[in-house]
């Protein structure tokens, strides 16, 4: 599952990533600063996500903290240039954040189980001692 969302997410940033710039040239080429700023700020949440895929891949408990650094930068962005689309963009680092978490938990949860039912933890029944015997030594 980590690599599913881990694909995902690198897809997603490349979107973004592709629309922001798209963003940003039709600013610069107007002269918009609204709209450069805009795509700028879509630029680094493509970034963003972009790593936050990579990082869940080997820590997935960062890559929710990343996640969640990555919705607040594009929620930011579509409040400051008041961009719809941009704030529907928040959405995505949520999903597969809380998605990640959810996976990791279970796999956390799923080898603790198989941890207390395996044979080498449960407890065994020592084995009997053979009794002591005197040594009686004939003189």
């Amino acid at each position: 599952m980590k690599i599913l969302l881990s694909v995902a997410s690198l897809v997603l940033a490349s979107f973004a990533g592709f629309q922001s710039l798209q963003i940003a040239q039709a600013g610069a080429a107007n002269q918009i600063p609204q709209l450069e700023g805009d795509g700028g700020g879509g630029m680094a949440f493509a970034v963003l996500l972009f790593l936050s895929g990579l990082i869940l891949l080997w820590k997935p408990l960062w890559a929710a903290f990343a996640f969640a650094v990555s919705a607040i930068v594009i929620l930011s962005v579509g409040l400051i240039y008041q961009d719809n689309v941009m704030l529907w963009w928040t959405a995505a680092p949520v999903l597969l954040g809380g998605l990640g978490l959810f996976a990791h938990i279970r796999k956390k949860r799923a080898a603790q189980t198989a941890r207390s039912n395996s044979p080498s933890t449960r407890h065994k029944k020592p084995h009997p001692r053979p009794a002591r015997t005197s040594h009686v030594h004939k003189a």
